[in-house]
């Protein structure tokens, strides 16, 4: 009796694989149709609704962030699947003191690009809400992995940033 119904189970649980396999397999085919990025182009302003990817033209020069963090000022690069954020501490005198730089392997993810440590860990995700090429780049990011961020931050943080062909940080005015 119970090899029968051991039998029964391992029989429906190979139908009940197979089924979903199956479904799977025509949803896949449905979003094969639907293109997984969709823009809206107005006047070269890039606005997209859901990407897994970011435009090439990102990785084009540095961004610098256009607010502080905690008094810090952060300008961004996109280079080689990584994202590498230059930190600067600017001071009333004027000078700028770079801090230590931080790089996160960029991996395609359901709602934007996530952000890997080396130890392989997801940081956070970043979600492409608005890129001008050259001109302009409005980034959306939530937190993951860093406990004391999500709870800062549930809903995540907005991110402006300014294009600049050069390594430079925008610091506030005093």
């Amino acid at each position: 009796m119970k090899k029968q119904l051991l039998a029964g189970l391992t029989s429906l649980l190979m139908l009940s694989s197979y089924a979903y396999a199956e479904l799977i397999d025509q949803s896949a085919q449905r979003q094969a149709v639907i293109p997984s990025v969709t823009e809206t182009v107005t006047s070269a302003v890039i606005q997209v609704n859901q990407n897994d990817t970011f435009p090439q033209e990102i990785g084009e020069g540095y961004w610098a962030m256009t607010q502080t963090i905690d008094g810090i000022s952060h300008t961004v690069e996109f280079k080689d699947n990584h994202i590498v954020i230059h930190q600067f501490q600017c001071h009333a005198n004027g000078n700028i003191d770079k801090l230590p730089v931080h790089s996160y392997e960029l991996e395609p993810s359901m709602s934007g690009m996530g952000l890997k440590r080396e130890d392989g860990t997801h940081y956070s995700e970043l979600k492409l809400i608005k890129f001008e090429p050259k001109k302009s780049l409005h980034l959306h990011q939530n937190f993951l992995a860093n406990f004391e961020l999500r709870q800062a931050m549930p809903n995540g943080i907005d991110l402006h940033y300014i294009y600049s062909p050069n390594l430079a940080p925008i610091c506030p005015k005093s």
